[in-house]
């Protein structure tokens, strides 16, 4: 299930060093997405968590943390057991998820092993459908939504925007559902040969984006922070 481990990153969890593990397979399929082998599970052979334990545990004084993304991991039945066997280890754990299954991370949650949660927020409710590329109900991300709100780990949600597919107007929208001081990161669109499809969307300056982070911020109390990449 683990079809990728990067050693090292300086900017996959926010204040530390971490390690990072890419879960092969998503049930969503955003043409934009980077990840187009973990996604499809091709290209990528599949790694051993013992083989990655080991070099963790090799390592772990000279890292923060682990971060657990894909992919969506959380359709990884061994999910659980895998966050567990690193918080063994005295390591923070970082789980990024497209809150497609709320089930899973209630379970999750329950276990307190969890530092810190990234949830992509792909865009308003009204276009989802379109922006994943598959029939989604939204009521499973509305009820991730709350459980990563009220779950008393640290978090952020995340949307990467592209003209195609969002405005200030659509952006309200999402800043309406998750309420005042909640942490929103507007992440730029850069185009990759590595996306799902092919297509070179329109992204916003970082002009654009700041304008939006400025509006938002004062209209509706959250915290934005912008991001120059994907």
């Amino acid at each position: 299930m683990i079809r990728g481990y990067l050693k090292s990153s300086y900017i996959d969890y926010p204040g530390n060093i971490s390690s990072v593990l890419f879960y092969g397979g998503c049930n969503f399929r955003c043409p934009f997405c980077h990840n187009r082998d973990i996604v499809s599970r091709q290209n990528c052979e599949s790694i051993k968590l013992n083989e990655i334990l080991s070099d963790l545990d090799k390592r772990k004084d000279f890292i923060d943390g682990v971060v657990i993304t894909g992919g969506e991991p959380c359709m990884c039945q061994e999910l659980e057991s895998h966050i567990s066997k690193i918080k063994d280890m005295g390591l923070r754990v970082k789980l990024d998820t497209n809150g497609s299954k709320p089930e899973v991370l209630k379970i999750i949650l329950s276990k307190n092993d969890l530092d810190y949660i990234a949830m992509d927020i792909k865009g308003e409710y009204l276009r989802y459908n379109e922006i994943v590329d598959i029939n989604i109900d939204t009521e499973l991300i509305d009820n991730s939504i709350d459980l990563i709100k009220y779950s008393g780990v640290s978090h952020e949600f995340r949307t990467t925007i592209i003209k195609e597919f969002h405005n200030y107007e659509s952006l309200k929208k999402i800043c309406r559902r998750l309420g005042k001081g909640e942490k929103l990161v507007l992440q730029q669109y850069q185009y990759s040969d590595k996306q799902i499809k092919d297509i070179k969307y329109d992204t916003y300056s970082g002009e654009e984006l700041n304008d939006f982070k400025l509006k938002l911020q004062d209209e509706f109390g959250l915290e934005i922070e912008t991001r120059y990449r994907y």
